[in-house]
Parts: C-alpha cells; structure tokens; sequence
C-alpha cells in the first residue's frame, strides 16, 4: 500500500507540474490519424512524438496530441509536450513510467470524469481527495476541428458547438479569468492569445457557435461606442463576457442541432441585444479581419434560410 500512495502522489506531482508549465492534451478527428500515431511508437522527435490514438481500434481517425503553450508577448505559439521523451527514465524507471501510459491514463480519466482537477493533488492516495480522478489528468481538449502540427494550433473550443467543456478545460489549464494569464496586459494590451489567436480559431465556426465559443472563453466583440484602454485596443477582442452570453446559453441548451440553433440566434428568436451593440468588425494587422455576428448571420441566412427547408417527401 505504501508503495501505491506513492506513486499516486508522484503521478499527481508530475500532472501538477506539467499542467502548471501550460501543458495539455487536443483530441479530434483526422484522415491519416492511423498514420501518425503508428509513426509514434517509435518517435524519438518531430511531429508524431506526442501524437496518440485512445481507441485505435474502434475509431482509428479519433487522434490526440499532447502539447504545450508557450508564452511570449508577440510569438505565442503551439509546441511539443514538455519532457515527453523523460517518462521512461524518470527516477531510474523505478515506477514503470512511459509517455504512452501517461497520455493513455490521462486521456481515461477525462473520459470518466471529465476536468475534475483536485486542488489537493496526490490527496486520492491518502483517501482525502475531493476528486474522482485517480492518476495521471492532464488536461483534455476534444474539438470537432482540431487544428493539429499548427504553431497557433491553441484549441479555441472544447466538446460540441455548444462549447460545454471549454471552461473547465481552461480552468484546468490554470488560464481561466483569475488567472494571471488572461489578466497580463503589456503595454495596456491583453495577451495576444486572447485578442487574435482564439476569435481566429472560433471564426471558422458557424455564427453561434463562434458566439457560444467567445463566451466559453469570456472574450466578446467591442460595442458601439465603446473606447477601451489604448486606442490600438478599440477595434480588438474585448476580455470579458458579453452581457448576453447567459441569455443565448440558456436559449440553446436543449437543442440538438445546430443548424436550429444557429437560425435561432440569428433570427434573433431569443431577443438578445447583440446586433444592435456590437462594432461591425474588429481588426488586427496580424490577423483577418472579422465581422460582427450581426454581419455574419446576415450571411449565414442567406445560405440556409430564414426557416427550415421541410423534409422532402418519401418518393419525392
């Protein structure tokens, strides 16, 4: 029993480690999944070395990649998992450490219990946890578009288009909105992260889901008469919630499909007050210019409708 307290508190000690230096798992679909992850069983550096497939037999295109955000005030960008190539070696492979085993348990525990991040780490061992999760836990990302062997690659979104775990995932990060991440300012400019590389990531999305997905990481578009801070700052991402991020949360909770939803928020079904505040765009030098979710639903209509086409009819 001893020996299994221990390496529970060593396994705690080390996700604890890693998840603190900004490291993380992004799972989704992906063709040559197969592929890459065969290649990784015997990568010692490159692309594949964090790359593996949790069920490699009944879904061989679902692939994760561990990875690790770095930091910098103009070249934030997406790189491999710290330490990945010292799990076998660590303390002499006295506890049968692999990178295999650590990303494989990490990868089980946000199956069974999703972010369930104990603030006590190693405290299961003991019996005094207040979480479920046992073992390995970095935190786990899964995207339906998973930006994989990207330098911005940062998943902007978590679980489906309601973005339902991409807060617990960024509290798991230790990046949610107490942290000293998205309260960093340089030069009275908010992290480069937060202003150009999530609402990039989120614009690929259909209208409401890039709105549920800024919400998720209490980001929203600049309103109309708004001059925050610098004036370099008026027409970029804003770091807090919109006022009616509850409001539409609320709205789409229970609704499966997400062509219902989208129609819904853009008929403005739920009566919110986005169109009439927000600016038409927000610009960057370094990024594509992005349009309001007024402009981009005015759009998006346009394709699929103000109402629901009706099912055609059997042998029609």
């Amino acid at each position: 029993m001893e020996e299994e307290v221990k390496t529970a508190v060593i396994k705690a000690l080390i996700t604890d480690t890693l998840t603190s230096d900004f490291n993380y798992i992004k799972c989704g679909y992906k063709d040559n999944a197969a592929a890459h992850c065969e290649k990784a069983k015997d990568a010692t550096k490159g692309q594949d070395l964090s790359v593996f497939c949790p069920h490699d037999d009944a879904d061989p295109q679902f692939m994760c990649d561990s990875r690790r955000w770095y930091f910098s005030d103009l070249h934030q960008h997406d790189i491999p998992m710290v330490a990945a190539k010292k799990f076998e070696t660590f303390a002499g492979n006295r506890f049968n450490f692999t990178r295999q085993k650590f990303l494989m348990e990490s990868f089980r525990n946000y199956e069974l219990y999703t972010h369930t991040n104990p603030t006590d780490y190693g405290g299961w061992g003991y019996g005094n946890s207040t979480s479920r999760g046992i073992g390995f836990n970095l935190p786990v990302c899964v995207s339906a578009k998973p930006r994989f062997f990207e330098r911005k690659g940062y998943p902007s979104i978590c679980g489906d288009w309601h973005a339902s775990e991409t807060e617990s995932f960024i509290e798991a990060m230790n990046a949610g909105v107490n942290s000293t991440i998205y309260k960093y300012r340089k030069d009275s400019m908010p992290m480069y992260l937060h202003t150009e590389i999530i609402p990039q990531a989120l614009d690929d999305f259909q209208p409401l889901t890039r709105y549920l997905g800024l919400c998720a990481n209490s980001l929203r578009f600049p309103n109309v008469g708004e001059t925050p801070g610098v004036a370099v700052n008026w027409l970029k991402i804003q770091l807090s919630k919109d006022k009616d991020c509850e409001l539409v949360q609320n709205g789409t909770k229970d609704m499966t499909n997400e062509e219902e939803a989208n129609r819904w928020f853009c008929t403005n079904a739920g009566g919110h007050t986005i169109f009439q505040r927000e600016k038409p765009y927000v610009d960057s030098p370094h990024a594509k210019y992005m349009k309001s979710h007024k402009r981009r639903c005015k759009n998006w209509l346009k394709s699929h409708g103000t109402y629901a086409k009706d099912k055609p009819r059997p042998g029609t």
